[in-house]
């Protein structure tokens, strides 16, 4: 059969006109259906599974309009149009019944062809009628037993998420502090959601800019769902789009556009996040429910999301940035409770990078935290920071813990807070409980270099030496960068006695070239009991360019207890290393744990690393 006489034989039998009303209709009918959808809640893959059954019943329905007719005597094949020398073919004579009472022409004659005017409706609609129910047996077949079955997340079955960097949509592409800003407090406004495990900044971070999908992405952070969106800023307004899509489908869960001044920000980033948590038909916790607490002024806004982001970076010329840029905000709003909960914090840390004393950081630190706390009592990051000051520059654990304790209860997906809880609890000897807490870090925030190093750090506690070599490994590898890691790892090689480990570590531990050589040197006494002499001398000769309660431990290493115990007690009296309580633990120093001097300074300060060995 030819091209034209196949096209011909389509329209003799009425397919395209069954094609024209089957598109029409279903057209019509998925557009109440979808609208009826988003009614009734019905998750996306339910609209995905519709429109691929419209599809699939287009060719089901062509097939029938060209097999069958449905006549008053009920559904027949369509006769095929025979010619003279019996084969099918347009011109010839059909074969069949003749309608209408059709006058012979001859006698004995055959009777004319008479080709109808048109098809009966009950032809066309029987057929679309058919068409569509097969559509429909082949959708519900599919939507019950097909994989989607299995591989589907509804809203309520969605435990977990991450929140990636929003894009900066930006003409000028210079508003990248404000997305990330965006990006964060949507992380820590949903983290306060306690039935809600929401991925850790650092991990979330580390895939701004990927090419990745979604999938890959939900798979490494181990989330059932991912939230990603853009902002665009245009003077004194924003446009701010969000989309949460299920991991295991790639179906999206729930989209919306928000417009706004700038001003309202804060508003739209508490929309998203009350709009996520209505989607997933979760409840928020009683502190969770109340907005954060923000501000009105765009500059006061911008200029705590500059200090967030140089807060991160965690170097001396960032966090003095980060000081300046927090500073700003509260002189610009003096109600915003954020900005004094990040000076805080910048507070908390900056001994352990620049030579400002841990008594002056911590004055400072305690009067941002607690003008944070008057504004909002529940402010997580208050807490943490007021842990971070107990624990590392007042040297007071138990204040250290319960302050830990109370940023969690308010915020229990805060990465930040399990991971400095794990440190406080290696350093009270519980490492049980350090365990748990630096794994759950770990699951909510699985790239961070700092939850990574207190997990090593733990393990060489635990005197599982192997293991904690390969989490500094895994560490130092994606993070080369992180001195100290560099240092963890020195430590525990050489308590392990590994020296080519030690050796390979001392480049990225130390910057200082008589620093390095002094270490390098004291690996070689470790290593030939012939070098150790020397490299004690060299030790002593460094001075005050390593700090104190390192030296310690690498007399103690190096087996010059007095020495050792000399730099323990310096340390301790001169206050400035908020590293002392951390190293005091490690098991380099295992050797000095039964002299009265070395219990004298564990005491006052309360760490506790053998109780915890004991009970392993």
């Amino acid at each position: 059969m030819s091209v034209q006489s196949f096209l011909a034989e389509m329209k003799r039998r009425r397919v395209w006109r069954v094609a024209g009303a089957y598109v029409v209709v279903v057209w019509m009918t998925l557009e109440i259906a979808l609208t009826a959808f988003d009614v009734f809640g019905l998750p996306h893959w339910v609209s995905t599974l519709a429109v691929l059954g419209a599809f699939l019943g287009v060719p089901v329905a062509l097939t029938l309009a060209w097999a069958f007719d449905i006549t008053p005597e009920g559904v027949v094949r369509t006769p095929a149009i025979t010619g003279t020398d019996g084969q099918g073919g347009v011109g010839g004579t059909v074969t069949g019944a003749v309608t209408g009472d059709a006058p012979a022409t001859g006698a004995g004659g055959t009777a004319p062809v008479i080709v109808r005017a048109g098809p009966p409706a009950s032809r066309l609609a029987g057929v679309f009628g058919v068409g569509i129910l097969v559509a429909l047996i082949g959708f519900g077949a599919y939507a019950h037993y097909g994989p989607s079955r299995t591989a589907r997340t509804t809203p309520a079955e969605v435990q977990s998420l991450a929140v990636l960097p929003f894009l900066d949509l930006s003409a000028a592409q210079d508003q990248g502090y404000f997305t990330d800003g965006v990006t964060e407090e949507l992380l820590n406004r949903l983290a306060r959601v306690p039935e809600l495990q929401v991925a850790g900044r650092t991990s979330s971070f580390a895939f701004k800019g990927t090419t990745l999908g979604i999938k890959e992405i939900g798979q490494r952070l181990n989330v059932d769902a991912v939230l990603e969106g853009s902002v665009r800023r245009e003077g004194d307004r924003v446009r701010v789009a969000a989309q949460l899509t299920d991991v295991a489908s790639g179906f999206e869960l729930w989209s919306e556009t928000y417009d706004r001044a700038v001003g309202g920000i804060l508003e739209i980033q508490d929309e998203i996040a009350n709009a996520i948590v209505d989607e997933l038909r979760l409840q928020l916790s009683p502190s969770g429910a109340e907005a954060l607490v923000g501000t009105e002024s765009v500059k006061a806004h911008d200029d705590y999301l500059l200090g967030l982001a140089r807060w991160h970076r965690r170097t001396a010329a960032d966090l003095e940035k980060a000081l300046s840029y927090f500073q700003s905000a509260v002189q610009e709003d003096p109600n915003y409770a954020l900005a004094y909960a990040g000076l805080a914090q910048t507070y908390a840390v900056l001994p352990f990078y620049t030579d400002v004393s841990p008594t002056e950081a911590a004055a400072k630190a305690n009067a941002a935290a607690a003008h944070a706390l008057a504004l909002d009592a529940h402010l997580a990051e208050a807490h943490a920071a007021l842990g971070q000051i107990a624990q590392a520059l007042e040297w007071d654990l138990g204040s250290a813990e319960a302050a830990y304790q109370k940023a969690l209860e308010f915020s229990p997906s805060y990465a930040t807070g399990h991971q400095w809880y794990a440190e406080t609890l290696i350093m009270l000897g519980r490492l049980r409980q350090a365990h748990t807490e630096i794994d759950r870090a770990l699951a909510l925030d699985p790239l961070s270099p700092a939850a990574q190093y207190t997990k090593a750090y733990l393990l060489s506690v635990e005197h599982d030496y192997a293991a904690a070599d390969a989490t500094y490994d895994q560490l130092l590898r994606r993070a080369p960068d992180f001195v100290p890691g560099w240092i963890g790892r020195l430590l525990t090689a050489l308590a392990a006695g590994r020296w080519e480990t030690a050796r390979e570590a001392v480049p990225g531990a130390y910057a200082d070239p008589t620093v390095r050589t002094t270490v390098q040197a004291v690996v070689d006494g470790l290593e030939s009991p012939a070098r150790r002499a020397p490299a004690v001398a060299a030790l002593d000769s460094l001075g005050n360019a390593l700090p104190a309660g390192q030296r310690g431990l690498l007399f103690a290493a190096l087996g010059a207890n007095d020495r050792a115990l000399r730099m323990v007690e310096q340390a301790y009296v001169e206050g400035r290393d908020p590293n002392l309580p951390f190293l005091l633990v490690h098991p380099l120093v295992d050797r000095l744990r039964d002299q009265p001097r070395f219990r004298a300074v564990t005491d006052a300060i309360g760490t506790e690393a053998p109780a915890a060995l004991d009970s392993l």
